[in-house]
């Protein structure tokens, strides 16, 4: 699945708490419209895009090849679409990269392939969630997902996930517990879920020329398991149950 099969599938409020069962959204990418390109080996390109339906109004973007042969190209899109959001990595073939994003607020970022923290914060809390959800248009490789949230500049904690399986091209969410995740090396603690201040999220194709189309990232306490909440349902039948026969 290359590009053109992949282009067929095509109040954020600092310091408030989001409420029990809410989902909180970082980006549907239906704001922002970008398009980057690398056409070197192991070149790279960074842009910002900015909108209200972002976190912290601004997204961050890197893509950086990883190792692409003579004349193959990697790109990354956002279609920025009022009524399908979602953005595009497509790798030429043979070609390796991965696009980050960064959700720090309002900043600026120059040209070098760092993206670094900005003088303003998300100061998000997520005290109600308790995971983060990549959802998925379309993949032909399996994603590899790089998760790091911050709380400051230097309290941070990291985890990864990889989407399976490897092949789709129906809608699918991958989640990451906010439990999953531990301080990164030269962290000086592990990210507050009550006040999350960055977000970066990598994404890197495990295979070469590997394509995904992504529609949000987002945050949501997790899921009842079903064994719980049939326990649950049970009771409440019980419990009707002996009041009926007083």
């Amino acid at each position: 699945m290359k590009a053109a099969r992949l282009a067929l599938l095509s109040a954020f409020s600092a310091g408030s708490i989001i409420s029990a069962n809410a989902q909180f959204v970082f980006d549907n990418f239906m704001e922002g419209p970008d398009s980057l390109t690398v056409n070197t080996p192991t070149g790279f390109i960074e842009g910002q895009e900015s909108g209200f339906l972002i976190a912290g109004q601004q997204r961050d973007v890197l893509l950086q090849a990883l190792g692409q042969a003579f004349g193959q190209v990697s790109t990354f899109n956002v279609s920025g679409s009022a009524t399908q959001g979602a953005s595009f990595l497509n790798n030429g073939t043979g070609s390796n990269a991965f696009v980050q994003l960064d959700y720090d607020g309002f900043d600026v970022e120059g040209n070098n392939g760092v993206q670094t923290a900005g003088p303003n914060e998300l100061n998000l809390n997520l005290s109600t969630s308790g995971q983060f959800n990549f959802a998925f248009l379309a993949s032909d490789s399996p994603v590899k997902i790089d998760v790091t949230a911050y709380t400051g500049t230097t309290a941070f904690s990291t985890g990864t996930i990889t989407t399976s399986p490897a092949n789709f091209t129906t809608p699918t969410t991958f989640s990451i517990a906010f439990s999953s995740l531990t301080p990164g090396v030269g962290s000086t603690g592990a990210f507050n879920s009550a006040d999350l201040d960055r977000l970066v999220v990598r994404f890197t194709p495990v295979n070469a020329g590997g394509d995904f189309a992504l529609s949000s990232i987002s945050a949501s306490p997790v899921p009842e398991p079903a064994s719980f909440a049939a326990v649950g349902i049970g009771l409440i039948g019980l419990t009707r149950r002996r009041r009926n026969r007083k």
